[in-house]
């Protein structure tokens, strides 16, 4: 089993099925937690350092969820497992339903990602996991879910990596 020691690691959507699971795997790692969700009901009976309401499509709210996150301790993990999905097929997709689908899955990420990755590329140390879906890779329905997840999957997390990545001792990308 690894172990965190402690480390403070952020968990989006952390009240959904996914997050809780996250949350258990995470605490028994020994990191201290962050959770994070839109209602605080839907983290109940969580065990974490803290929780967090807001709403990852608000830019401004991401912002004042980045400094509370930072008074706890420098985030050293983030998780990006917030998501969802409501339209199963492109002709019950409304323009509405589109940029809400878009916005929750891949706006989302962004807006908390931009927040903590300059306090991490500062200490030159971190990570960031993106939870993307099935749907990325090919089309099983949920038109803009699958966007959001592929835009995340490959743009995204690629274009936010300008410093050298390094696995161990071995480094596999140097921008």
């Amino acid at each position: 089993m690894i172990d965190l020691k402690g480390q403070l690691t952020v968990i989006t959507g952390a009240g959904g099925g996914i997050g809780r699971e996250l949350v258990r795997i995470f605490s028994e790692a020994n990191a201290r937690i962050v959770a994070c969700d839109t209602e605080a009901s839907r983290m109940e009976g969580l065990d974490v350092t803290r929780q967090l309401v807001f709403d990852l499509r608000d830019a401004t709210a991401c912002g004042d969820a980045a400094r509370q996150i930072e008074d706890v301790g420098p985030a050293g993990i983030l998780v990006n497992n917030a998501g969802f999905t409501r339209a199963e097929t492109l002709d019950q997709t409304s323009d509405d339903t589109w940029r809400s689908e878009i916005d929750i899955n891949l706006t989302g990420a962004r807006n908390l990602t931009d927040r903590l990755l300059p306090a991490m590329r500062q200490r030159r140390a971190g990570a960031i996991v993106f939870i993307a879906s099935v749907n990325a890779s090919a089309h099983f329905g949920n038109p803009a879910y699958s966007a959001a997840k592929a835009g995340m999957r490959t743009g995204f997390t690629s274009g936010i990596t300008p410093w050298p990545l390094w696995i161990g001792r071995k480094q596999l990308l140097n921008r």
